[in-house]
């Protein structure tokens, strides 16, 4: 802890994530709901979250420059294919990531979500739809190579039951199956995004697993010598109620959120020169997992905007 222009400063600086989407219940989680909310491990009473940034203002004649990074998860998950084939966009998964468009309905997101309706919707033998958010969540869970029963589950809630768990599940498998395809000794096969997926099991279970970019280790608690072949759990509880969450899914989101945090560390750093270079004044306020905000005087904003656009391009 060290005092900078007046103001206390962390150095300590986690490489994980705090998010709406934590692989584990004991992480800080940051929700937009307030009253009940409905998760896999059932109905939890209302969590402060995001809305306690609001409780943030300004200082007098200053104003807020904050954006959040749209796809990020997707973009560090298809950089390990990319990375593999040696040039961005060569396999479909990654063409689509790179390329679609939200708006126009062409991102990874709608396809998943519109996909996956099409085939739930034959099983069911009527039209179901499937929305964009949870095809979203979907993708993350699945990234982090999240089991059937859990994004069964996520599903299901999502649907509010209007489909049976045994055909949530169906349509996780039908999922899985295209996206990273058949796991045979270890190994998928055949699927959109295979290549990615078993880079991200060898890291996994690599010992002393490191951030690909920053090289911060993560925690020896979470060692890849406990791990067994199909993802140790580890168990605790909470008040009452026992919970547990899979190693070998938590050191996967390392991989991708590990590689958010060193985004936002280059975007700082990149800020922090050129904004000394060109006598920009700024504070940085925050950050919390892919998005960022920054504080300066309203003469500056326009400024202020192009660093952080640059920063991103970094």
């Amino acid at each position: 802890l060290h005092l900078h222009r007046g103001k206390w400063k962390i150095n300590l600086r986690p490489t994980g994530t705090v998010t709406r989407r934590p692989v584990a219940p004991l992480a800080l989680l940051f929700t937009n709901t307030r009253g009940e909310v409905k998760t896999i491990d059932g109905i939890i009473p209302g969590r402060a979250g995001s809305e306690m940034k609001s409780f943030l203002k300004c200082e007098k004649g200053k104003v807020w420059i904050g954006a959040d990074y749209e796809g990020q998860e997707a973009e560090i998950f298809c950089a390990l294919l990319d990375a593999i084939m040696g040039s961005p966009g060569l396999l479909p998964y990654s063409a689509i990531v790179h390329c679609g468009d939200s708006d126009l309905g062409t991102d990874i997101h709608t396809f998943v979500a519109d996909t996956l309706s099409t085939y739930a919707s034959k099983l069911i033998s009527k039209t179901l739809k499937i929305k964009r958010q949870h095809g979203k969540n979907m993708n993350f869970a699945n990234q982090f190579l999240g089991g059937v029963g859990r994004i069964s589950t996520m599903l299901y809630l999502s649907l509010d039951g209007v489909v049976s768990m045994d055909t949530c599940t169906e349509v996780v498998q039908f999922f899985q199956k295209f996206t990273r395809g058949e796991k045979v000794k270890g190994k998928y096969y055949d699927g959109l995004a295979s290549l990615a997926f078993n880079k991200l099991l060898e890291l996994a279970k690599a010992p002393n697993q490191t951030c690909l970019i920053t090289g911060a280790r993560i925690s020896v608690a979470l060692d890849a010598a406990n791990l067994e072949e199909d993802g140790k759990q580890m168990k605790f509880m909470i008040g009452d109620k026992d919970y547990s969450v899979s190693e070998l899914t938590t050191r996967a989101n390392f991989t991708i959120q590990g590689g958010g945090q060193a985004l936002i560390d280059i975007c700082l750093a990149v800020v922090r020169y050129f904004a000394t270079k060109f006598n920009i004044p700024y504070n940085f306020v925050f950050f919390v997992h892919d998005q960022i905000q920054f504080e300066t005087p309203i003469e500056y904003a326009q400024d202020m905007m192009y660093l952080m656009q640059i920063g991103h391009l970094f």
